[in-house]
């Protein structure tokens, strides 16, 4: 009995110093609902952008919770409003049909007042022909207070400077 209460007590023991390594815990279920989208909002934000960059459905979901559109972080839940705004987003008066390409990157990402709240600046290389361009726009983006996956994409800048 004594050696089955001991052996209670080192298990017990065992069990408590795993559970607070905190590398071990990464391997716990999350609670229901819970996604975990990515480690900060800077890499929610880059895995997005590689997304549309290698037009990647598979990693825009994965940065956006479970039950969100793609179109509806765009349009605060409104999937008609966020066509239009990605359309609006997506607008460059230098090209026009085929005839050039962009990629996007992450240039700067600030605080805000709200914790869940970032101010985007994301850079914008446009070819054109032989020539390439930079522009900026700057993007409020709204992260879900665990697992920061990416609720809401709003652009501040009017169009791309």
């Amino acid at each position: 009995m004594k050696r089955l209460a001991l052996a209670l007590v080192v298990a017990a023991s065992l069990l408590t110093s795993c559970a607070s390594d905190p590398n071990l815990r990464a391997n716990i279920p999350h609670e229901a609902g819970f996604k975990q989208c990515s480690d900060t909002p800077h890499d929610a934000i880059s895995s997005f952008l590689q997304g549309i960059k290698e037009f990647s459905l598979a990693l825009l979901r994965a940065v956006l919770p479970d039950d969100a559109s793609l179109y509806g972080v765009f349009g605060n839940n409104d999937e008609r409003r966020g066509r239009e705004v990605v359309r609006q987003i997506s607008a460059n008066p230098e090209m026009s049909g085929e005839s050039g390409s962009c990629t996007c990157s992450l240039l700067s990402m600030k605080d805000t007042a709200d914790p869940n709240e970032k101010i985007v600046v994301v850079k914008r290389v446009v070819a054109v022909g032989d020539e390439f361009r930079d522009y900026t726009r700057s993007f409020r983006a709204r992260f879900a207070p665990k697992g920061n996956c990416i609720l809401g994409i709003d652009p501040i800048d009017s169009k791309w400077e």
